[in-house]
């Protein structure tokens, strides 16, 4: 309607929700074309309110995807424009997801300035939506930190919140996201996870199964995997830990999450070298590279080493290493489209005797 009828400024906040749904089902190429309709359809407008709103929808997906050297120029690009605008709400939450991206890229340093930043400019009336996305963005920048205790505590707080304003997709994330923070922290101090964990992963079965969104799908797995890691290892426990990160692996590579494949991947391939399957394992890292390669590419240089020193990064490598194949960088100079790890470019390291 608001195309027949050319009422093109409406229609921006339209194509970046419109962009959102597309992305909370799973159809990762679908939200990112909207968002670039969005964009292009501010500049036609030249709007810079809404320009600012088309980097930031922009910025916000690409960093969810981790491709972080997109996500940071988009969000630099929606912060100038929100400042000549003097919005103090947008400025703040672009800032909080600059924080959340820095915080991706390893660069600890930057995502506490970019978070004093938001959190200094943060106006006293906020929306709800806002305010639960400040905690979860917070949550997030934590849980990059491995800094557990806090991320649990924020996404908690996030949670709640998101319950308290009706915003129950929201939520259900937030407390995904806190299921796997408390199993994060409980493998990390080598315990158990609380009860607590599995209580919220059970009464979110259904939820999420109705909700006919991918996204949610991915997180419940990943939520499941995690918890198992923290309990006695059984045969039976393996095998239900690698079907949970089959499934995470299948839903990140609908959503082009390419962070997420490699994790799934490690752990798959960790409870492969577990049961004795090397060549399984190994197979599982290989097939993994072409996703650590569209990361590393889209990450400013400058960042690698902090990149790389992530904690997931670092147990990719270690399991790289484990299943007999070293550890090498893709060429960043001019990266092959369809690169593919070979027995050549990583030589198998010779299995002791």
């Amino acid at each position: 309607m608001l195309e027949h009828g050319r009422g093109f400024r409406s229609l921006v906040p339209v194509q970046i929700a419109l962009a959102q749904v597309r992305l909370a089902q799973g159809q990762s190429e679908a939200c990112i074309l909207l968002l670039r309709e969005a964009l292009q359809t501010a500049r036609m407008q030249s709007d810079s309110a809404l320009q600012a709103q088309g980097h930031l929808a922009l910025g916000m997906v690409r960093s969810i995807q981790q491709f972080l050297g997109p996500a940071l120029s988009h969000l630099d690009r929606a912060l100038a424009r929100a400042q000549r605008q003097g919005d103090a709400a947008q400025i703040s939450l672009v800032q909080i997801w600059r924080a959340r991206t820095f915080a991706a890229m390893g660069d600890t340093v930057a995502a506490d300035h970019a978070q004093f930043q938001a959190l200094a400019t943060q106006p006293p009336l906020l929306s709800p939506e806002e305010q639960g996305d400040h905690l979860f963005l917070q949550g997030e920048v934590a849980r990059f930190r491995s800094a557990f205790r806090d991320t649990t505590r924020l996404y908690k707080a996030a949670a709640e919140h998101y319950e308290t304003t009706g915003l129950l997709w929201r939520q259900r994330l937030a407390q995904l996201r806190f299921c796997q923070a408390v199993a994060r922290e409980a493998r990390q101090a080598r315990l158990e996870a609380p009860e607590q964990g599995w209580a919220i992963l059970e009464n979110l079965k259904g939820p999420v199964e109705g909700s006919g969104s991918r996204w949610l799908d991915l997180e419940w797995h990943r939520a499941h995997a995690l918890l198992l890691s923290t309990v006695p290892i059984t045969d039976a426990v393996v095998q239900e830990a690698l079907e949970a990160w089959g499934e995470v692996q299948a839903a990140a590579r609908d959503l082009q999450f390419p962070a997420q494949i490699l994790e799934a991947s490690a752990e798959g391939a960790q409870l492969l070298l577990q049961r004795g399957e090397r060549l399984g394992a190994r197979a599982r890292i290989q097939d993994a590279f072409p996703s650590f390669q569209q990361l590393l590419t889209r990450l400013p240089e400058e960042q690698e080493s902090g990149f790389l020193g992530r904690e997931d990064m670092h147990r990719f490598r270690q399991t790289v290493e484990a299943v007999g194949l070293r550890f090498i960088l893709p060429e960043r100079a001019d990266p092959l489209a369809d690169w593919t790890p070979t027995q050549m470019n990583i030589p198998a390291v010779p299995d002791p005797e």
